[in-house]
């Protein structure tokens, strides 16, 4: 299975754009964003007698490794992330009306301008069990309650289209997806949503999609 994935992301991907929720590779160029619909209706249902309204939610967006990239240690961490790409994400309502900043806290380490995303070396388990190796956007964002129940609205009770997330491209040109085998609804998670109530939930991703092109942007340092 690795021997599988990691060859898969040797062959060179053209540019996309539009739905690509069931591609199993797909290239996010400089300036362009990777927007996903996502579903929180779990942070209720798990936690009947409460707001359904999540407060805080994490979310990844997965690649491939680079085994080809160096990766450099984030200081006072054990964490290492690929310097030259960089995003900035955005959970928004379906309207776009409302839109709250992720944030990725080890970027604050590295000093970069607030909202910053890296991609950082991970592991990620897939669904047969198997560990591999992989780089990844991981983002937090905190939603006061009453900013919640705006963004969110009646759509806080859809299986996976409450919201939209949206994470623009300000580096290099980022391959996400896990290979032969995973959709894009694999690749970008809503791994943790916490509200009110006492018990942590996961959401549910719907339609991927890449919005935008290559515009001349340099690779941060």
């Amino acid at each position: 299975m690795i021997l599988v994935l990691f060859t898969s992301a040797l062959i060179p991907l053209a540019a996309v754009s539009g739905d690509i929720t069931d591609k199993d590779l797909a290239p996010v160029q400089r300036n362009a964003e990777a927007v996903a619909t996502v579903g929180v209706s779990a942070c209720g249902l798990g936690n009947p007698g409460y707001p359904p309204y999540p407060t805080q939610m994490r979310v990844s967006i997965i690649g491939l490794g680079m085994s080809d990239r160096a990766t450099v240690l984030i200081p006072g961490t054990t964490v290492e992330y690929y310097p030259g790409f960089l995003f900035e994400g955005r959970l928004e309502s379906l309207d776009g009306s409302i839109s709250v900043r992720f944030q990725d806290d080890l970027a604050a380490r590295l000093k970069l301008p607030e909202g910053s995303l890296l991609v950082k070396r991970m592991t990620t388990t897939l669904d047969t069990g198997e560990q591999i190796d992989t780089a990844a956007i991981d983002a937090v964002v905190s939603l006061p309650q009453a900013v919640s129940e705006a963004l969110f609205g009646p759509n806080v009770l859809s299986y996976n289209a409450g919201a939209t997330i949206r994470f623009r491209n300000l580096g290099a040109e980022f391959i996400i997806g896990l290979g032969k085998g995973h959709t894009m609804r694999s690749a970008v998670v809503v791994y943790s949503l916490e509200g009110l109530g006492p018990v942590k939930a996961g959401g549910t991703t719907g339609q991927v999609s890449i919005a935008g092109s290559e515009q001349c942007v340099a690779p941060p340092n």
